[in-house]
C-alpha cells in the first residue's frame, strides 16, 4: 500500500497563498494612507469594564423583556 505524497501539493498551496498575498500587499500600498491611531492604554485598562457594564446591560435588557 502506498501512502499519498502531499508535500508537493501542499507546497504548491503555499506558493500560491505567498503570491497571493504579494501581490495583496502590492496593490495596497499603492492605496494606504497613514491613520491616526487614537487608542490608548488608558482605553485599553478601561475596555474590561466597559465590556462588563455592556453584559449586564444585556442581561438586564433580556430579563425586563422576559417578564
Amino acid at each position: 500500500m502506498r501512502r499519498p505524497r502531499h508535500g508537493l501539493r501542499v507546497g504548491r498551496h503555499l506558493a500560491e497563498v505567498r503570491d497571493r498575498l504579494g501581490a495583496f500587499e502590492d496593490r495596497y500600498n499603492v492605496t494606504a494612507q497613514p491613520f491616526r491611531w487614537r487608542f490608548t492604554t488608558s482605553d485599553l485598562v478601561d475596555l474590561p469594564a466597559g465590556l462588563d457594564r455592556r453584559a449586564l446591560d444585556q442581561q438586564e435588557e433580556s430579563a425586563r423583556l422576559r417578564a
